[in-house]
């Protein structure tokens, strides 16, 4: 199948519509991808049971995780 980037635009007022809200419960963890030093992640931190910050830097990686520590 070929890429649309608009194949979605028929759907949206359906989607909204319809669309389940998620429940509280099923939120419980975040990923963030690309982390950098951290700052997305912890901002989450207060509003889930785990954050997970990945990156392919390892000196961002040391930097999340001093910030996570120290704010």
């Amino acid at each position: 199948m070929a890429f649309e980037p608009r194949r979605f635009r028929t759907s949206v007022r359906y989607y909204i519509r319809g669309r389940l809200s998620y429940p509280e419960k099923l939120i419980e963890r975040v990923i963030d991808l690309g982390c950098g030093p951290g700052f997305l992640a912890v901002a989450f931190a207060p509003h889930v049971q785990k954050v997970i910050g990945v990156d392919p830097e390892p000196a961002m990686l040391e930097a999340a995780t001093t910030y996570a520590r120290t704010g």
